[in-house]
């Protein structure tokens, strides 16, 4: 209970973010669940924290950070209860640290999985080196920072935060480096072609049918899905993006090269959104010819 109280000062602390309000519902129903001798882990509970956040706020539905979190929470608790029904068994210290890091390496790869396509249509990318950062950011997020945060709380009325910040900011420190390293490998922020919502819908079909039906039904699960993935690789890329953000609405084609031209001058905003959306980079174009308007020649 005490911990429920810490972990509600918290959201309220950050803002109510939606990804620390489902945790924190999720907090407030695995606390239940203990105190009433239930189950605390289940796909039960990763539903009703969704269903009270959509009671309160439905648009959030359609935003990345309802998205994500959910479905990276929702296949780890899959994972778990595929897991858990082995029984309860007894390990050594060397086979706990084993577990512990196969743990951690299943769990980045199952979240990364199921984040990607909702990271492909928000954000127009992917990051291969999420899983290999995440196997190291995680463990040094919540065994160091999040402790060290907490020792820095308390350590506040007695005027200490000079001496314990440092034990904060210094894998701070340590998690910024990591995050910089990995941005400036190959392939970092690989840009793709956003899905679309018909594509995002068959995926998570697929995913619900699989978890729902029994075997060998639970295969037809994949059918839904696949087609999803076809559609995805054989979509047509847009020729071009408009947007609508000031009078002066910024236009962006692509040429038979391949390349997309931006006719006129774009913010970093702008080129960012356009080549997100388009799945390329942004190269500046103004014709000399360009006498109020432009003619551009399609395939």
């Amino acid at each position: 209970m005490v911990a429920l109280i810490a972990g509600g000062a918290y959201v309220l602390l950050s803002g109510g973010a939606i990804s620390a309000v489902r945790a924190f519902f999720m907090a407030v129903l695995l606390v239940i669940a203990v105190l009433s001798d239930r189950i605390a882990v289940n796909m039960r509970n990763v539903a009703l924290a969704a269903f009270a956040i959509l009671a309160v706020n439905p648009v959030a539905l359609f935003s990345a950070s309802f998205q994500l979190s959910f479905a990276a929470t929702s296949i780890l608790v899959w994972w778990y209860e595929s897991v858990r029904w082995r029984g309860p068994q007894r390990y050594g210290p060397g086979r706990r640290i084993h577990r512990f890091l196969w743990g951690l390496v299943i769990t980045a790869c199952l979240a990364s999985l199921a984040t990607a396509p909702f990271t492909a249509q928000h954000f127009g990318n992917v990051t291969p080196w999420g899983v290999i950062a995440n196997i190291v950011a995680v463990p040094l997020t919540g065994l160091v920072i999040m402790p060290a945060g907490v020792v820095l709380a308390i350590s506040l009325p007695a005027g200490l935060e000079a001496f314990t910040g440092h034990f904060m900011a210094i894998p701070i420190g340590w998690l910024a480096g990591l995050a910089a390293f990995f941005a400036e490998l190959p392939g970092a922020g690989l840009l793709v072609r956003p899905p679309g919502f018909v594509v995002l819908a068959l995926l998570v079909s697929s995913v619900f049918a699989m978890w729902l039906l029994r075997w060998p039904f639970a295969a037809l699960g994949v059918v839904p899905g696949l087609f999803g993935v076809v559609l995805w690789m054989y979509a047509e890329d847009p020729m071009g993006v408009l947007l609508g953000m000031s009078r002066n609405k910024p236009l962006i084609l692509i040429k038979n090269e391949n390349q997309a031209m931006a006719y006129g001058h774009l913010s970093d905003f702008a080129r960012d959104l356009a080549s997100r959306r388009l799945g390329r980079h942004i190269i500046d174009y103004v014709p000399a010819d360009c006498a109020g308007y432009c003619r551009h020649q399609f395939p």
